[in-house]
């Protein structure tokens, strides 16, 4: 009783500080070219760790406490740029137009040393910066479908208390406010409380190195599978360094097989943002795996994460993790489904501190299993924009009701 009496009291003061004179932000971010949107551009409050990102039509949403506010926004290839948001109409929808830096060349590097050991040494640096004992608030968002329905779309605000360092650094979960949104999959309660997703939202945090089998597989496989490259380029306003990854033309694209990128500052050898894909997501190179509840097939995967270094605290900016799988057996009964499972965090606000609190520990997989404590008060004042998937889960809804 007292744990969910504190945590009522904290949902009050929280969301009492982000409603006094807070407004929110609609905006667009452009290519000032050709006018293209720009999909996962950085949008932050200027001297602060708050922000968000664009979707994929570059629309963003973003709460601030003053009209006096500066917000930054950066895009790899762009100029950044500081906007003073009084010269701006807030109440209608702003348009940012980012121009492209004529110089963006890629400029292929050599080196002496092995390619994937400066990725080694980059992802090793970056590890050990995380290790303030903090409090990262994000807005996260999960989306499950099956071949031709979707299953539930489900997303929170959340906390997350940081503590430790380097290969030690753990956190455990908050989840302030969710909900969830139901689709037509029939089983997806006995589906996703035993799913094959290695997914777990509270180590969630932990995943873009400790966690991450297919960065760390690249890293081992050094150049026996793998062709590396290095470039210098521009992100960010900056000049930084990015290391391409692909497997080798003549191997049989399977299990861990990845493709992708790791963008680093060379003078800090700090990530700053790292994709990777499965090389091949052909049905017939999709990887077997069969254990004692399921049959299942790797089809395909994405991973994307980003990361903010300001006033020395380096900290996860986004996450988006994406999987396919399909299943010929599930509890010993045959299946014949291909199931796909998005899942996303954005970093609202991130916050070094000195202590912890108390507070009800969440310790489920997903957001979905822990059902619906949505407070559309609360939520009206939280920085987060209608993705793509989102958009595509309520046209189906609406489908359903016609």
């Amino acid at each position: 009783m007292k744990h969910h009496i504190l945590t009522s009291l904290l949902i009050f003061i929280f969301t009492s500080a982000i409603s006094q004179n807070d407004t929110k932000i609609k905006g667009i971010i452009l290519d000032s070219k050709d006018n293209t949107p720009l999909e996962l551009a950085n949008i932050y409050i200027e001297k602060t760790n708050y922000g968000t990102v664009s979707n994929s039509k570059g629309q963003f949403n973003i709460i601030i406490k003053s009209i006096e506010s500066k917000i930054g926004i950066s895009f790899i290839g762009y100029e950044t740029k500081i906007i003073e948001l009084n010269n701006y109409n807030i109440h209608d929808e702003i348009v940012i137009m980012l121009n492209p830096i004529e110089e963006f060349l890629e400029e292929v590097i050599i080196t002496n040393k092995p390619i994937y050991k400066i990725l080694e040494n980059a992802v090793n640096v970056s590890r050990k910066k995380m290790k303030e004992t903090a409090i990262l608030t994000s807005y996260n968002r999960e989306i499950l479908k099956t071949d031709n329905d979707y299953c539930y779309f489900a997303d929170a605000v959340s906390k997350y208390h940081i503590k430790g360092k380097g290969k030690k650094i753990k956190s455990k979960l908050e989840l302030i406010s969710s909900r969830i949104k139901e689709g037509m999959c029939l089983d997806s309660n006995k589906f996703i409380e035993k799913s094959p997703f290695p997914y777990n939202l509270e180590e969630f945090i932990e995943v873009p190195f400790d966690k991450n089998r297919a960065l760390n597989s690249v890293i081992k496989a050094d150049t026996a599978r793998y062709v590396f490259k290095i470039k210098s380029i521009r992100y960010d306003s900056i000049q930084v360094n990015k290391i391409e990854f692909k497997p080798k033309d003549t191997l049989n694209l399977k299990g861990l097989d990845v493709r992708g990128y790791a963008v680093y500052d060379d003078a800090t050898s700090l990530i700053l943002e790292i994709f990777i894909e499965k090389a091949s997501n052909k049905k017939e190179d999709g990887t077997d795996i069969n254990i004692f509840i399921a049959e299942w097939s790797n089809l395909d995967f994405k991973q994307n994460y980003r990361f903010r270094y300001v006033d020395n605290s380096y900290y996860i900016s986004y996450i988006m993790e994406y999987q396919k799988i399909y299943i010929n057996n599930l509890y010993a009964t045959k299946y014949d489904k291909t199931y796909s499972f998005f899942t996303d965090l954005t970093t609202l606000n991130y916050e070094v501190k000195s202590e912890e609190y108390e507070f009800d520990r969440y310790k489920k997989d997903f957001i979905y299993l822990n059902g619906h404590n949505y407070k559309s008060e609360f939520w009206n004042n939280v920085s987060k924009t209608e993705s793509e998937e989102e958009e595509n889960f309520n046209l189906y809804l609406k489908t359903l009701k016609e």
